[in-house]
């Protein structure tokens, strides 16, 4: 008898407009009925060489401008424009030859620009100092204020354009190698918006420095192409690969920005 209930109630049940009707009764939803998907916003971090700082607004958008581009956005109107509300300063940074930035543009796409080539990578640690501060800011605020807006956060990627003052300060591959390795882990870990973050090495341009450093970039590009090897989400441009050159034997041109935003995009897709 129970047998042939069960039969009778299945055979009356029907799914109409996502409800499961039982002999013309409600009985709960069929699909669950999920909120609206949170606006994302995307934040890209670039550390550059010190030369960076004096394209100003133009660096932010030629990292940015290749995902707006993506997003079918217009890139006619004015991209970029200073974000100061997170009350960030540049305490402990040379403004002249470096300094931090936060652009927005759109309200979902934000670049944190820290530029401060001058400084070796003991500046990025726990222990030491200002470039650490002040990206830990830039960071935590940005995504806090988001995330007060009601937007995902994502920190899509790292730019890693540095390591000339390594070379002048002599650092030793294994030793540079150990040091950039705490500095991405760290920042995996400072945030779950950065869990999967891309982070980008940009090899410094073998030859450069025209004899002046202690320690050749290609002691430095060793630790390079082992971090991209052995670490997930770690990618590494090459600069002959995309055409960058330097300007005065260790900066890029402007046009090499442009060329490494490129193949930056290209990795990230």
């Amino acid at each position: 008898m129970k047998k042939l209930l069960f039969i009778s109630l299945l055979f009356s049940s029907i799914i109409c407009n996502g409800q499961i009707i039982v002999n013309g009764n409600k009985i709960y939803n069929a699909l669950p009925v999920l909120p609206p998907p949170l606006d994302t916003a995307r934040i890209v971090v670039i550390t550059g060489q010190s030369n960076a700082n004096s394209h100003g607004q133009n660096l932010s958008a030629q990292f940015t401008s290749p995902i707006i581009r993506t997003k079918h956005w217009d890139t006619t109107a004015k991209l970029f424009t200073n974000y100061s509300s997170f009350g960030l300063t540049t305490t402990g940074l040379n403004t002249q030859t470096g300094g931090l930035q936060v652009s927005k543009y759109n309200d979902s796409i934000f670049c944190i620009k820290i530029v401060q080539g001058s400084l070796a990578i003991s500046n990025w640690s726990d222990l030491k100092g200002s470039l650490k501060l002040a990206l830990d800011s830039a960071l935590i605020q940005s995504i806090r204020t988001l995330r007060v807006q009601g937007k995902y956060v994502k920190v899509l990627s790292t730019i890693w354009l540095q390591g000339e003052q390594d070379c002048n300060e002599g650092s030793s591959a294994a030793a540079y190698q150990a040091k950039l390795d705490s500095v991405i882990t760290r920042y995996r870990k400072l945030d779950i918006s950065m869990s999967n973050t891309q982070f980008v090495i940009v090899k410094l341009v073998e030859g450069s420095g025209a004899g002046g450093y202690i320690t050749p970039a290609s002691t430095l590009n060793n630790a390079y192409v082992n971090l991209s090897v052995n670490k997930t989400n770690v990618s590494l441009i090459r600069p002959e690969d995309v055409g960058a050159i330097l300007d005065d034997g260790v900066h890029y041109t402007a046009p090499s920005y442009i060329l490494i935003a490129n193949a930056w995009n290209t990795l990230i897709k």
